[in-house]
C-alpha cells in the first residue's frame, strides 16, 4: 500500500511537472495510451475470453465517468498545490458511499451519515469559504471525485457479471478514444522531455493501480486503508521539494479530518458486509436443519 501511494504521488507530481507546458487533456490522453501499453501483460493474459460482456453501453458511459474524472483531476492538479489537492481528494469514499445509496438503494446506515457530515466539515477547513478564495482546483477535484463514484457505481453494477480483468480491459478500451478527440483540438507535439514525463504518468499510474489491488486483495479493507493517508505527507514532501509549495495547517488538518471521515465510512462499509454475509448463511443453515 505504501508503494501505492508514493506512485500515486509520483504521477501527480508529473502531471503537475508537464502542466507547465502541455495542455491537461494531452496529458490525460498520454496516461491512456501509456497505461494500455503497460497493462498489455495483465490484459493479454485473461484471452478472448475478458471480451465477452452483455453491458457494453455501462462500459461506455464509464469510459466517460473516468475520463471525466481523470481531466479534472488532472486540471486540480494545474492549479493548486499537490497536497491540497490530495487533501481533498480523500472525500472520494464518502461521495462512492452516498452515491450507492442514491442508485443502488443501499441502506443510509449511521456511519455514512456522520462520515459525510464530518468530511464536509473536512472540506469547509480547507476550502475557508469567507476567509480564502475558492481556488477552482478545489472545486476539480470534488468534480472528479463526483465522476469516480458514478464510475465506482457502475463497476459495482458490471461486477455481477464480469471479472476484474474485463472491467480493466473495457475501461482502457473507451477511455483512449475519449481522451484522443478533445486532445487533438488542443495537440501541440511533445518534445523528447515531455514524452518521458508522459510516459511516466501512464506508468506511474498504472502499477499504482496494480499494487493497490494487491493490497486490497492481500489483506481487508480496514486494515489496508489507513495507509492510503500516506499520500498525503508524500505529496507534501513532494511539494516542498520539487514545486516550493509550503502547505498550511489548515490543508493538514482538513485533510486528516476528511481522511478520518472516509475511514470510518469504510470501516463501517466493511462491518456491514460482513454482517450481511453473516446473516445470509445463518439463514442457510437454518433452512438446511429446517429440511432436515
Amino acid at each position: 500500500m505504501m508503494a501505492a501511494g508514493i506512485m500515486f504521488v509520483a504521477a501527480s507530481g508529473s502531471v503537475r511537472h508537464l502542466s507547465a507546458d502541455m495542455h491537461v487533456i494531452q496529458i490525460a490522453f498520454f496516461r491512456s495510451a501509456f497505461g494500455i501499453i503497460c497493462m498489455l501483460p495483465w490484459l493479454t493474459r485473461g484471452g478472448f475470453g475478458a471480451i465477452r460482456t452483455r453491458h457494453s453501453g455501462r462500459y461506455l458511459l464509464r469510459g466517460f465517468t473516468s475520463v471525466t474524472a481523470m481531466f479534472c483531476w488532472f486540471g486540480a492538479l494545474a492549479a493548486m498545490p499537490i497536497a491540497d489537492a490530495t487533501s481533498i481528494s480523500f472525500a472520494t469514499p464518502i461521495f462512492i458511499s452516498i452515491a450507492a445509496v442514491l442508485f443502488l438503494r443501499e441502506p443510509m446506515h449511521r456511519h455514512r451519515w456522520v462520515g459525510l457530515i464530518v468530511g464536509f466539515c473536512g472540506t469547509l477547513i480547507i476550502l475557508r469559504p469567507g476567509f480564502a478564495e475558492i481556488n477552482i482546483g478545489a472545486l476539480l477535484v470534488l468534480t472528479s471525485a463526483l465522476f469516480i463514484a458514478w464510475s465506482s457505481i457502475i463497476v459495482k453494477i458490471v461486477g455481477r457479471d464480469d471479472g476484474p480483468d474485463t472491467i480493466a480491459l473495457y475501461q482502457v478500451v473507451y477511455m483512449l478514444p475519449l481522451s484522443l478527440v478533445p486532445a487533438l483540438f488542443l495537440w501541440r507535439w511533445p518534445s523528447v522531455e515531455q514524452w518521458f514525463w508522459a510516459a511516466m504518468v501512464g506508468l506511474f499510474s498504472t502499477f499504482a493501480q496494480r499494487a493497490l489491488t494487491r493490497a486490497y486483495a492481500a489483506a481487508d479493507a480496514s486494515g489496508v486503508a489507513p495507509f492510503d493517508f500516506l499520500r498525503l505527507p508524500f505529496a507534501a514532501v513532494l511539494g516542498i521539494v520539487v514545486f516550493m509549495e509550503l502547505p498550511d495547517l489548515w490543508t493538514l488538518g482538513g485533510g486528516l479530518i476528511i481522511f478520518s471521515a472516509s475511514l470510518y465510512v469504510g470501516h463501517g462499509e466493511t462491518r456491514s458486509d460482513k454482517f450481511g454475509k453473516t446473516a445470509k448463511r445463518s439463514r442457510t443453515n437454518s433452512r438446511a436443519r429446517h429440511i432436515d
